[in-house]
């Protein structure tokens, strides 16, 4: 557990759709003064920065609550992509998808140990002006840079650009933090980010009601009752399936 340093509560969360249910701001909160702000071992594994051990009893106990409510309250957050949950046989760990966003930039305080902590944070966190990369080289040993939009989560520039371009900046991010939880949750590897949010990220966040803002062009056809009436009966797909198609450049 955590029991120094802080973190950062922007003034959004005041817009958080739980922020009016009090027990799920309270295990929230609790959870984000609990991670890891380092890397740690536990009984022979690594907690991750961002990441905690959980379970639910001790977890009723230290915020007043029963284990049904601290249960309903990680269901919550899990479907809104606030944490990842992956169980053990022995214990289950907590991921805070955005932890980075919690973290303070460095700021002149009084204790040593949190201008430490702050520097770390700042380190790792990556900002406009300076985002995180990872490079390799393709078969002709040129090297490609992408870069980090969560910590699992690496896209070349042009390609994420596509993505806002195409849904909206609000719906791509909600497609990292699914494709950021599903991987940590489930152990799964993508060869890429992007194909894999275009193949089924995309209509994952979609079934969760969250709507893309299309790009005009794909929105006119959208809008154009005859353009997708023609490829229903042509593909046999509802006007959702097409436009998607739409979206992923498989119609034109």
């Amino acid at each position: 557990m955590a029991s120094q340093g802080h973190i950062k509560i922007d003034r959004r969360i005041l817009s958080w759709e739980w922020y009016k249910d009090s027990n799920m701001v309270h295990v929230f909160l609790h959870l984000l003064l609990n991670a890891n702000y380092t890397d740690s071992r536990f009984e022979g594994s690594l907690i991750k920065r961002g990441q905690l051990v959980i379970g639910r009893l001790k977890l009723a106990t230290a915020l007043g609550l029963t284990e049904r409510q601290i249960r309903t309250c990680l269901e919550k957050l899990k479907k809104t992509n606030e944490i990842a949950i992956k169980t053990t046989n022995r214990f289950s760990v907590v991921t805070i998808i955005k932890y980075d966003d919690y973290q303070s930039s460095i700021k002149k305080i009084d204790q040593q140990n949190d201008q430490e902590l702050d520097q770390q944070a700042t380190n790792k966190r990556p900002a406009s002006d300076q985002q995180a990369t990872t490079s390799k080289k393709d078969k002709e040993g040129k090297e490609i840079k992408k870069i980090l939009y969560r910590d699992n989560i690496s896209l070349l520039e042009k390609d994420n650009n596509t993505l806002i371009s195409d849904y909206g900046d609000y719906f791509t991010n909600k497609c990292y933090d699914l494709l950021s939880s599903y991987k940590i949750e489930k152990g799964y590897k993508t060869k890429s980010d992007y194909l894999t949010i275009k193949r089924w990220v995309v209509k994952a966040v979609t079934e969760k009601g969250i709507k893309p803002i299309l790009k005009p062009q794909i929105q006119q056809k959208s809008d154009n009752r005859e353009y997708w009436e023609i490829h229903h009966g042509h593909l046999g797909k509802t006007k959702e399936e097409i436009m998607e198609m739409v979206a992923n450049g498989e119609l034109e």
